[in-house]
């Protein structure tokens, strides 16, 4: 999301799992 760092982490691991993080952190930002 606006961390980039925390993107290339995840990317590392799978790139679906960085739009399940974007997801995560943006659903408890909303809220």
């Amino acid at each position: 999301s606006n961390i980039p760092e925390k993107k290339t982490n995840h990317q590392k691991y799978q790139s679906n799992e960085i739009q399940t993080d974007c997801l995560s952190i943006t659903v408890p930002n909303i809220m």
